[in-house]
């Protein structure tokens, strides 16, 4: 019989262990932006380069589900 366990993978306390230090500044064309730094003597790099990872996947996958989506309403056929 096989034993299934759920828990959590990534507990509270984990998740805000982070040394990733956030900027904002603006782009050379106005557009704001969000400029994430690694501190490469840290304890927590590599949590830090997953953190960094994740945020870059979920923004590219958001931009091309923008592209490629279906309009969020279907106009009806009179």
């Amino acid at each position: 019989m096989t034993k299934v366990v759920y828990k959590s993978l990534q507990t509270l306390n984990d998740a805000k262990a982070s040394s990733m230090i956030t900027k904002r500044m603006r782009a050379a064309d106005g557009k704001l932006i969000t400029i994430y730094t690694v501190d490469a003597d840290s304890k927590t790099v590599s949590k830090d380069l997953t953190q960094g990872f994740k945020r870059n996947v979920r923004r590219v996958r958001t931009a091309n589900n923008r592209i490629l989506s279906l309009p969020e309403s279907v106009s009806r056929k009179a």
